[in-house]
């Protein structure tokens, strides 16, 4: 859209005196965003329900027993609520679609209060007043349906995408994996998040998802913990082994999550679950990356809410009790009663967004002063560009290797705060399933 309506990507032109920054990247830079679980609308979407060109298939159960439902929904620009919440939390999507809801009904029954009839059954007099007010009243009903029309159907996709989403919240233990691995990127590697790891693990008592989930954790744990013993990594490597076999060797679910994404009976596709071999990609790349915990303090884009007070949003969404009846009402309870707490999300950068800030502002970096800087307007006799001090208006970064939404809302997010039009842009967005089956094929030819 932004393409037709201007004659280039970036507005500087030629004479600007702040001309654009091309930011050119590899995926390997920083391998933890395209693993870490998200809380975030949009992400969650492309992640647990595989959304791809922005269309995403799944079953809802039927309601009083009746077999589920396909359901198939587009998201895009012309939706108002997902431009408005895509990078929301997901607990202030919930208190979105509630404040919605008691909106839409409250104009549901202002237009069916309208008195279209006389109560009397009489006929009126052509030209008495209270003839033309009816006759107001009926174009109003008119005018006001088809809108309250197409909210409903919005509010009823989002519900049931809701809904869904947290079933799989809530078989996946998201929520809680989610705080462990913001722990390791925001913090870096410390005992209680090792202990943390552990448990989640090992303990068959903790939910910890599916082997993917566990896989993805331990990857963040493994990548951000540069204290890692070689015992300690053979054990966690082990266990990992032994869910996987265990996970392999069983048939397709036929309820649940897994089952509404991936299909049940006849039109069943397995669950993807990777070999073990992507494991050696992530162990080359480590020992070449700069130690993301010297990032810790000021990565990761989001911290879970524990005790600290919370924000005013976080009320709102104590604050529902009642929800009527319907899809909407049910698909509402549905999400509350699975016992969702309020996360509260912070604006910390992630690795990316830090160069681009670097970058941006000319600012000192250890990274940032080994990338090769290419301006054939600014380049001195000797061919080497010459230093500049201005800082830029407009940056488009592109990752090569694939990226994910929950690096775009960071970046995305630093740019509206810094006042700058950044672009993030890659080879292809890639969900972490997406992304490690990429991996998997790498090390499988590195063995």
């Amino acid at each position: 859209a932004h393409l037709m309506r201007t004659d280039s990507l970036l507005s500087s032109t030629q004479s600007s005196p702040t001309r654009p920054v091309l930011l050119l990247l590899d995926r390997n830079t920083d391998l933890t965003p395209m693993l870490q679980h998200p809380w975030t609308y949009q992400p969650l979407v492309h992640d647990l329900m595989r959304m791809k060109k922005n269309r995403v298939r799944f079953q809802l159960d039927g309601e009083e027993g009746a077999p589920p439902e396909q359901k198939t929904y587009d998201l895009d620009n012309d939706d108002d609520f997902w431009v408005a919440n895509a990078a929301n939390p997901f607990t202030d999507v919930v208190v979105e679609i509630q404040e919605r809801v008691t909106e839409y009904r409250k104009a549901r029954e202002e237009v069916m209060a309208m008195k279209l009839s006389d109560p009397n059954g009489e006929v009126e007099v052509p030209g008495t007043s209270a003839l033309v007010g009816k006759t107001k009243d009926l174009g109003s009903f008119m005018n006001r349906m088809p809108e309250l029309t197409q909210k409903k159907k919005v509010l009823d996709m989002h519900t049931n995408i809701a809904t869904a989403l947290m079933k799989g919240i809530n078989e996946r233990n998201i929520a809680k994996l989610f705080e462990v691995e913001q722990q390791l990127i925001l913090r870096g590697y410390s005992s209680s998040a090792a202990s943390e790891v552990q448990r989640l693990l090992t303990d068959k008592e903790e939910n910890c998802g599916s082997f993917v989930d566990k896989l993805r954790l331990y990857l963040i744990y493994f990548l951000t913990n540069h204290e890692l013993e070689k015992a300690e990594e053979e054990e966690l490597e082990s266990i990992l082994k032994a869910f996987r076999d265990i996970e392999a060797s069983q048939d397709p679910p036929e309820e649940g999550f897994s089952a509404a994404i991936f299909g049940s009976g006849k039109k069943t596709s397995a669950p993807y679950v990777p070999d073990l071999a992507c494991l050696g990609h992530f162990k080359k790349m480590k020992k070449f990356a700069n130690p993301m915990s010297s990032a810790a303090a000021s990565s990761g884009v989001y911290a879970l809410n524990s005790n600290s007070s919370v924000p005013t949003s976080s009320s709102r969404f104590a604050s529902i009790t009642s929800f009527g009846t319907g899809i909407l009402g049910t698909g509402i309870r549905d999400i509350l009663s699975a016992g969702v707490s309020y996360v509260q999300t912070s604006s910390k950068n992630l690795h990316v967004t830090q160069l681009v800030d670097a970058v941006v502002f000319h600012k000192k970096n250890s990274q940032v002063s080994t990338f090769l800087s290419l301006d054939p307007k600014q380049t001195n006799k000797n061919g080497a560009s010459a230093s500049r001090t201005t800082p830029y208006s407009e940056c488009l970064v592109f990752i090569v290797g694939g990226g994910n939404y929950v690096e775009y809302e960071n970046i995305v997010h630093y740019g509206k705060e810094s006042g700058r039009r950044i672009i993030y842009g890659t080879t292809e967005m890639l969900s972490p399933e997406d992304f490690l089956k990429q991996v998997e094929v790498i090390g499988k030819k590195m063995t």
